[in-house]
């Protein structure tokens, strides 16, 4: 979101990812390329907001390395290619009201982040009141309501320009920003981005225990891009899931995420599973804001809690 009184636009053209899953414990590193145009004066904000959903308040905070993503591709994508036709399938997997908590200010990089905790829909007028002190506009109750709801951790985040820079670029990507927190199951922040446009979407995920292929099809036809398996949970002839790879492989900045991890065991799994979710055009046919939910990846076991 631009300041309230900025007479340009923004929006974003890609999501990218990385997660990392297991017992419990989610590592998110998140990066977007956004774009902005100039209001009459040809002149971009100082500063703009990003809002973050997490289902549980992360425990650490910290900047990711641009060449993850390249990196992590160049590493994933030769292991994602598809196999040759017919070799084998992927057999079925069996009130309102409440406390409103601000928590600490964290500063990281170009971020400064406000982590808002409440039940009900106090979370709604935390997360307004916030964007009305920093001059944004507000949010309706619609927008809000599944997150409220559920209990989520709303990361409200302003971006301010690099080093002594007055104003943000008006394009570009973002130095990306790691996240550690608790989740049941491995969870990718989208349904709040239902008035971003159109864009793409590239995770790589990689769980401790696989995903279930029975229940990920209806993931990506939220998504708006086709499955690699179908509604009984048969994989297509030319395409892989839960490839499974070793520690020992992992590029250095894939290990780094392990190893910044408050979780140490992370760092002691061996064995992971590697799944590529991709989408091109998220929020296209199928539009984010008649989502029931967010994007929950559904895990093959219930080792997570």
């Amino acid at each position: 979101m631009v300041p309230r009184t900025y007479r340009g636009t923004i929006g974003q053209s890609m999501q990218e990812a990385v997660v990392v899953h297991a017992d419990g414990r989610e590592e998110l590193v998140l990066g977007i390329n956004y774009r902005m145009k100039p209001d009459q004066d040809g002149k971009m904000p100082p500063y703009f907001a990003w809002v973050i959903t997490v289902p549980n308040e992360p425990d650490r905070y910290q900047l990711a390395e641009r060449d993850l993503f390249k990196e992590v591709f160049q590493w994933g994508n030769p292991k994602m290619e598809k196999r040759p036709f017919g070799e084998g399938k992927v057999p079925r997997s069996t009130d309102d009201g409440g406390e409103l908590v601000w928590s600490k200010l964290v500063k990281v990089g170009p971020y400064t982040i406000q982590p808002v905790k409440a039940t009900g829909m106090a979370a709604l007028k935390g997360l307004n009141q916030w964007l009305d002190q920093n001059g944004f506009p507000s949010e309706d109750e619609g927008h809000m309501e599944y997150f409220v709801k559920n209990g989520f951790t709303f990361l409200c985040i302003k971006v301010r320009p690099a080093g002594d820079g007055e104003r943000v670029p008006g394009a570009g990507p973002l130095k990306p920003l790691h996240l550690s927190f608790k989740s049941k199951e491995p969870y990718y922040p989208l349904r709040f981005s239902s008035r971003q446009g159109v864009f793409g979407v590239n995770i790589w995920m990689l769980t401790e225990d696989g995903i279930d292929p029975q229940k990920v099809a209806a993931v990506y036809r939220k998504l708006g891009a086709p499955s690699p398996v179908n509604d009984k949970g048969e994989l297509g002839p030319f395409e892989k899931f839960n490839v499974q790879v070793a520690r020992s492989e992992f590029p250095a900045p894939l290990l780094d995420i392990l190893k910044k991890s408050p979780d140490k065991s992370l760092s002691a799994i061996r064995e992971w599973k590697l799944n590529l979710i991709r989408a091109p055009k998220v929020n296209g046919m199928v539009k984010i804001a008649d989502w029931p939910d967010d994007v929950f990846l559904p895990l093959a076991s219930e080792k997570g809690g």
